[in-house]
């Protein structure tokens, strides 16, 4: 389908990424876009620079051929795919947002949510991800022409969870094991408060001092008030 703004020209087959790590995840729930009328789920992909990339480049180059033919070069594209970490700065404090230096990253989209599967390659669901885990994305190269010109992205088609790692923004992911399962822990006996005795002989003097701290408080305050 296509939009005025960016007609798509051309879609590629389905590769997948090297490993990386898991960034701004919107996999249960798609995130409005830009342009305020279309949602998508999402993530970025942090690899390594030194990660073999030879797959993803070729078939952006084979798209982008496709699209516009033999002559045009990765570098005559005026949006890439891949995008340079150093430059992800968060815009409210000028900080470069964490896991991002000395790396690049893409940001694959898709307009349905698409499949999630496990380190056994087992369906998973979309919870598994969390910000700083470690995966796999599979994707389409998908030529367009944007406001800026030839373009190519990534369709985003399926996520791998492949391995934990420390959570981004310094919350690491609890053990289960140290937690106790009360489903499985006995109830204990309600215990029942005894409650306090009085001798007879004190029972009139501490009505009488009750009744009259009573009033006191009324009259000073206009009715009871909270000790709290």
């Amino acid at each position: 389908m296509t939009n005025k703004t960016n007609p798509v020209v051309a879609t590629g087959g389905m590769v997948k990424t090297p490993i990386g790590r898991c960034s701004f995840p919107c996999l249960t729930t798609p995130k409005m876009q830009q342009d305020g009328s279309t949602l998508k789920y999402e993530l970025e992909v942090i690899f390594n620079k030194d990660s073999d990339f030879s797959e993803l480049q070729e078939a952006i180059v084979e798209i982008a051929k496709e699209a516009w033919g033999d002559e045009i070069e990765y570098g005559d594209l005026a949006v890439k795919p891949f995008k340079n970490g150093d430059e992800k700065v968060n815009k409210k404090t000028g900080q470069l947002w964490e896991g991002y230096e000395g790396g690049l990253y893409i940001n694959p989209r898709s307009k349905s949510a698409v499949q999630y599967f496990g380190r056994d390659t087992n369906a998973v669901e979309a919870e598994a991800f969390y910000p700083g885990c470690r995966v796999v994305a599979v994707v389409a190269p998908c030529a367009y022409n944007g406001t800026s010109g030839k373009s190519v992205t990534f369709l985003l088609k399926s996520v791998q969870f492949v391995g934990d790692e420390d959570r981004f923004g310094g919350q690491t992911k609890v053990d289960p094991s140290i937690l106790t399962n009360y489903e499985t822990v006995k109830k204990n006996p309600v215990l029942k408060k005894k409650k306090a005795v009085i001798p007879k002989e004190e029972e009139s003097g501490v009505a009488a001092s009750v009744i009259a701290a009573t009033k006191a408080v009324k009259k000073k305050k206009g009715g009871l008030v909270d000790l709290i």
